[in-house]
């Protein structure tokens, strides 16, 4: 089940409240609730900027393995300065890996062209990704590099490709 409502105080302004449930009272499954704050820029219809910040908490009754959920939550603030760019800051915190403290996230995409976009994320545990998209009508060619830069690992790059096509 969801619950979802939202208030616009201001133009260009909206702020969204919503609860979702999910699995049966006592059995796998939890709850989630969250709160968004968004402010867009529009000009003459077309999107020039748009921040926002979502806050949420989870609690799970039961995680996978079986043992009794641990609620967690994240924050996270995500920047569109115009239509080509996108930079985005996460929190995450509790659950299981709650004692190890949170893991920040930082991530960012660049249109390069109508048909490339290029992201990169990194994050405190020591993953560095960066992913080359290239579009086309009907299809999605994805290359992919991963790394693990934490001093303490040894260093052990990833590579792969993801090609999606369409009917």
């Amino acid at each position: 089940a969801e619950f979802f409502t939202w208030l616009q105080p201001a133009d260009g302004h909206q702020l969204m409240v919503g609860t979702h449930v999910w699995g049966l009272p006592g059995v796998y499954g939890g709850v989630k609730v969250a709160a968004e704050w968004t402010r867009e820029v529009v000009v003459a219809e077309e999107l020039q900027s748009q921040c926002a910040i979502t806050a949420a908490v989870t609690r799970p009754y039961l995680s996978n393995d079986g043992s009794p959920g641990v609620p967690s939550f994240s924050l996270t603030m995500c920047h569109r300065p115009d239509a080509e760019s996108t930079l985005a800051l996460q929190y995450e915190g509790g659950g299981k890996d709650g004692a190890k403290g949170g893991v920040l996230s930082i991530a960012a995409a660049r249109q390069l062209s109508e048909a490339q976009r290029l992201k990169a994320r990194w994050n405190t545990q020591g993953l560095l990704g960066v992913a080359l998209e290239q579009a086309g009508q009907k299809h999605m060619l994805s290359l992919i590099g991963e790394v693990d830069t934490n001093p303490t690992a040894a260093l052990s790059p990833k590579f792969g490709v993801n090609l999606q096509l369409g009917l």
